[in-house]
């Protein structure tokens, strides 16, 4: 098996069918700013209002949500690509 990162809210993102873009504009950053949150580049220093923002735009309950945006490895085997 082999590591793979990927930011918490990514499936949440894929369910609700989220863009970067869609949090961007909520959170009013630019779409780089997000891609850099989820790929580690950069860690996300979110207000409360901004975690509300981001709950609302995901459709969810704020407490539902990560504690960070950026990437936590996980296991995936070798026939996943």
């Amino acid at each position: 098996m082999s590591q793979k990162s990927v930011s918490p809210i990514a499936g949440l993102m894929a369910l609700r069918g989220i863009t970067q873009k869609d949090i961007a504009e909520a959170l009013e950053v630019s779409e780089q700013t997000v891609s850099n949150w989820m790929t580690g580049r950069t860690i996300a220093k979110l207000t409360f209002g901004d975690w509300r923002k981001l709950a609302k735009v995901l459709d969810c309950e704020l407490e539902n949500l990560p504690d960070s945006l950026s990437p936590i490895e996980i296991e995936k085997s070798r026939n996943q690509s």
